[in-house]
């Protein structure tokens, strides 16, 4: 039976006056061909011959087509189809069940309650949490019972929806919702109030899009219920170990630099038996590494130490080595002294040796989407605790995690003894390397995303607001922000001869001059991107969301070449030694012509994941993480 949404005669003005989710976003970096292909983009509102199209999008076998196929039927609020987003409900991905639940809030008073109750049972962490905020959309129709029970879920990040939905439907005494969770205090003040501010704030940033971002922000949500079950998301101390633990707060009048103390936080390490790799053992590596995010704190993603891997050799690339962690890895490795580190979703961040060897196995409070960073002997990563962390680079022994107000993909950046990293609340942390202690937290007008360059006493970042910002590396002071021509700056800065280049969600690639924010020039041609710029010997690379690789004059914008992957996806490229690397969303890891952009190697079902995954390429090896939870190295033989 197919579904004619024109039997339902309401004009746009009045489902928008219903639906409190009219602003609802498909983010463009996930939007598949196949829906494409009815017709359908970001901002339309499907027709009935769509309608149906969608239906049997929700039977594909990929999992991200059918997200954005719920998302899509969402955008017809309460004349969405309804049994089809029930059966959503029960689909064997949490990230599909998650965006239903979204999406029958939209039906507002035809919203099934007593399903979306259901759903704060889910055994993802992300589809409770999307309960309960659509259940606090609600209003007086949320089951109160629900929602305070709700408050002591096992998982932070529920327990602070439930307090926000609360909030929303105003059926909590100012008592009761100070006193009826003291054990979240830790975790919620800052978060809360951060909120608060961004549904308080700015005329375009109203309640609904602040309701967005805390939900989605530009991204697909996790698919942690996919992973190989491991410790519990959250490692939380006992309640009297909290006791004499105290945050200082000392607010600069004028200014937006907060100063507050280390909380210390339970952390593990598995040191794993080293297993003798078959292959060559005297092949010879050397330690040039590849670091960190962007391979220096400018993140340029370019390696100019590499000399073993060049135009001429490259196509002789095959299979080193494989190694599987126990989940998803959705961000590069690094390499450093012998050493390949990469975190994974499922709360470990792993260590292996140039050849392949186990060595160790860390733990973290939460899933890891960043990618680490290692200097002076100390491995640093970020995790959805919201927590940076140490560890010693050699054995992964503990040595401190600090607090912030929620880390997402923000991979950490190491610079003169201080780690940096973004927040999804809008917050960008400077933290000493050595002890932890955090020592400045400047604000943007939005979440971050991507990870903080750092050049010449200056810390660069982009943000959700569509602004490029300029910090005081010492102390955090606002030194410009500019905005963007487009959308949200998701990816990450390089900074090169006092250039900054970024790219931006609906827009093209930009140069800004770095010592006033300047705009130098603008490339729409490389529309859409959530990843980040590479820079090298004059020459920007930028791979957007069309798929195609392109090379532009540092200088002055002007393209040189592009090569089409011929499929959708947004991937960091990577240079060394006169060759580029980037992937594409059909699997492929290709190697170009740095000059000029010809096809020197591809490999079939190795790239990594789409947006803030890359390949890296040291001493010779090109490593890879992988979405099934593979680390793959290539090298000639």
């Amino acid at each position: 039976m197919e579904y004619n949404h024109n039997e339902q005669h309401a004009s746009e003005d009045e489902k928008s006056a219903r639906s409190p989710l009219g602003n609802i976003r498909t983010p463009s970096s996930f939007f598949p061909v196949e829906l494409s292909r009815l017709g359908l983009d970001n901002g339309s509102t499907p027709s009935s011959s769509q309608v149906n199209g969608l239906i049997a999008a929700l039977d594909s076998r990929d999992w991200h087509v059918r997200v954005a196929a719920v998302r899509a039927l969402e955008k017809l609020g309460e004349r969405a189809p309804l049994e089809p987003l029930l059966a959503a409900l029960n689909d064997d991905d949490g990230s599909v069940r998650a965006a239903a639940v979204h999406a029958l809030g939209a039906f507002r008073e035809r919203a099934p309650v007593e399903r979306l109750v259901t759903a704060l049972d889910d055994r993802a962490w992300h589809v409770r949490e999307t309960a309960a905020l659509t259940l606090g959309r609600l209003g007086q129709r949320a089951p109160r019972e629900r929602l305070l029970a709700a408050l002591r879920d096992t998982d932070g990040s529920v327990r602070e929806a439930a307090q926000l939905a609360l909030q929303w439907t105003k059926t909590v005494h100012k008592a009761e919702a100070t006193g009826v969770r003291a054990m979240e205090q830790e975790t919620h003040n800052e978060r809360g109030s951060q909120m608060q501010e961004m549904m308080q704030g700015k005329e375009e940033y109203g309640q609904e899009q602040a309701y967005e971002h805390y939900f989605y922000g530009d991204e697909m949500p996790s698919r942690s219920d996919k992973i190989t079950p491991g410790p519990a998301r959250r490692s939380r101390l006992p309640l009297i170990s909290l006791l004499g633990l105290a945050v200082l707060l000392v607010f600069i009048a004028g200014g937006t630099v907060t100063w507050i103390m280390l909380r210390p936080v339970k952390m593990s390490v598995h040191v794993v038996p080293q297993v003798k790799f078959p292959g060559d053992g005297n092949m010879p590596f050397t330690t040039t590494g590849y670091a960190m995010f962007g391979f220096n704190a400018q993140h340029t993603h370019f390696n100019p130490g590499e000399d073993t891997l060049a135009p001429g050799n490259v196509s002789h690339l095959s299979i080193f080595w494989s190694a599987h962690t126990g989940g998803i890895n959705t961000a590069s490795p690094v390499v450093s002294n012998g050493v390949v580190y990469i975190g994974s979703e499922d709360h470990h961040l792993y260590a292996f040796s140039v050849k392949g060897e186990p060595l160790w196995t860390a733990t973290v409070g939460d899933q890891i989407w960043s990618t680490p960073a290692v200097e002076n002997g100390v491995v640093y990563t970020s995790a959805l605790d919201g927590k940076l962390y140490a560890f010693d680079a050699a054995t992964g022994k503990p040595l401190w995690a600090a607090a912030t107000g929620g880390i997402w993909r923000s991979s950490p950046t190491v610079a003169d003894g201080v780690v940096y990293v973004g927040s999804k609340y809008g917050k960008l942390y400077a933290i000493d390397a050595k002890s932890g202690q955090t020592l400045w937290v400047a604000a943007t007008g939005g979440p971050i995303d991507g990870s903080p360059a750092v050049v010449n006493g200056t810390v660069y970042i982009g943000s959700y607001d569509k602004k490029l910002y300029a910090f005081d590396a010492m102390n955090g002071t606002l030194r410009w922000a500019v905005p963007t021509d487009g959308g949200a700056t998701t990816g990450s800065p390089a900074v090169e001869n006092g250039i900054v280049y970024i790219g931006a969600s609906n827009s093209g690639l930009e140069a800004f001059q770095a010592a006033t924010g300047k705009l130098l020039w603008k490339e729409p041609g490389a529309n859409g991107s959530q990843s980040s710029p590479a820079v090298a010997k004059d020459i920007v690379y930028m791979a957007p969301l069309d798929g195609t690789v392109y090379a532009f004059n540092a200088e002055t914008g002007k393209q040189l070449w592009s090569f089409s992957t011929g499929t959708a996806c947004d991937f960091t490229p990577v240079v060394a030694n006169g060759v580029v690397y980037a992937g594409s969303e059909d699997g492929k890891l290709y190697a170009l012509d740095a000059t000029t952009g010809a096809v020197l190697w591809s490999y079939g079902n190795v790239a990594p994941t789409c947006g803030h995954a890359s390949p890296i390429v040291s001493d010779g090896t090109v490593y890879t993480g992988l979405p099934d939870g593979e680390l793959v190295a290539f090298r000639t033989r």
